[in-house]
């Protein structure tokens, strides 16, 4: 197996972006340390598999690549630990894969506590690293937060050319400067977030041409804000897609087509819920709320939703226009102007009254006051009055 090219400068100053992280995993500039976090795991996912596949032999998997998980408490997984694991000399490949997975290393004030480090719970995925009688197991340790963070920073600095350590984090506190400046000065930080709904139209329109399917620019959009921007989901719809066209031979997919194919359309329906509000109409928003649960949308998750929508009509009176809010809040133009559109239909002091009502319904239902259905469907009628009241002059 082929030697990757040697990386002879590390990534330095701020956090790398996808685009350059790209160019060099393409150009086989592997880093000896990556900390990626963020919400988009399955973009993290594709980076790991790129590194598995191009710095492990297929023969060596199971001994070259070693997967540790901390479970967001530090104290499972002793620097010691790590350091073993790092300075091990790979097998058949050209460097050893070491993947430490919510290690809560970046995340913890340094000095905020001190803990008791227990191996009891470090395990490892491919290559039985949870097995009881591994002879390497390090024995219980004190090690306080300063100390802990001292001694990975030292570790991060000296890391063999031989391996390369890859970090999974939730969160990364940038507060923590010398453990952030430790691991730009000697690899990537990466955060990988949400990516722009523009970047992903782009991806969902390239990925059904390939298979012949051109889709509507308005199916495209709505496709990326019913998956929540996140880009495991939309792969998996993309997926459906591309299956049913193959069986149906289908060439051009549209909206209502979309309908038929793809989850549903949530974001609509609460457009749907927020007309009949504005309209007066809490009998139909009642209606489509019914439709809603029926589907078995989660009545919490449905709160949430809604409050959210309501907060960004309230946020689209601070733009002029649909292209302003687009930009501003990074919204496709499909959603911005839908959203825009009807923000409109409410006066600001409407939407602020309807989004502290949904925090005091929230607060009843956390505190068990009352049944979560209950308090979604006493808020809607409610809010259904507040365009009977401007009609009326009140």
């Amino acid at each position: 197996m082929p030697a990757p090219r040697r990386n002879d400068r590390p990534a330095t100053g701020s956090t790398m972006d996808l685009d350059t992280l790209r160019r060099r995993m393409r150009n086989r500039e592997f880093d000896r340390l990556y900390v990626f976090y963020g919400e988009e795991g399955y973009l993290v996912d594709g980076f790991l598999t790129h590194l598995a596949r191009e710095l492990i032999h297929p023969s060596a998997l199971a001994l070259d690549r070693v997967v540790l998980h901390g479970d967001g408490q530090p104290s499972r997984l002793p620097v010691s630990r790590l350091e073993a694991e790092v300075r091990t000399i790979p097998f058949l490949s050209a460097r050893r894969l070491v993947i430490v997975r919510d290690s809560g290393y970046f995340s913890r004030p340094a000095g905020a506590r001190k803990e008791t480090d227990s191996p009891g719970a470090q395990g490892q995925e491919d290559g039985g690293e949870g097995d009881p009688d591994r002879k390497d197991r390090e024995a219980p340790v004190q090690e306080t937060g300063q100390d802990r963070s001292q001694a990975l920073a030292a570790l991060l600095g000296s890391l063999p050319e031989t391996v390369c350590l890859a970090f999974v984090e939730k969160t990364v506190d940038l507060r923590l400067k010398k453990l952030v400046e430790a691991v730009r000065n000697n690899g990537v930080l990466f955060e990988s977030g949400f990516q722009d709904p523009g970047v992903l139209r782009d991806h969902v329109v390239r990925t059904l041409a390939r298979d012949g399917i051109a889709i509507d620019s308005d199916a495209a959009d709505s496709l990326v804000e019913r998956c929540g921007r996140s880009l495991q989901p939309i792969r998996t719809e993309m997926d459906k897609i591309l299956l049913y066209g193959r069986a149906s031979g289908l060439q051009r997919l549209t909206l209502q087509e979309l309908d038929i194919i793809a989850v549903p359309d949530l974001h609509a329906s609460l457009f749907d819920v927020t007309d009949a509000i504005g309209d007066g109409e809490p009998g139909r928003a009642l209606d489509r709320l019914d439709r809603l649960v029926a589907s078995r949308e989660p009545v919490i998750l449905l709160h949430f939703q809604l409050a959210r929508h309501i907060r960004r009509l309230l946020a689209a009176w601070s733009y002029p226009d649909a292209r302003a809010l687009e930009t501003g809040q990074r919204m496709s133009p499909f959603h911005a102007a839908k959203v825009f559109r009807q923000s409109r239909r409410f006066r600001p002091q409407e939407l602020e009254t309807l989004y502290i009502r949904f925090a005091e319904a929230d607060r009843s239902v956390k505190t068990g006051r009352l049944p979560d259905r209950l308090a979604l469907e006493m808020l809607i009628a409610e809010a259904g009055s507040l365009p009977a009241g401007r009609r009326t002059g009140r």
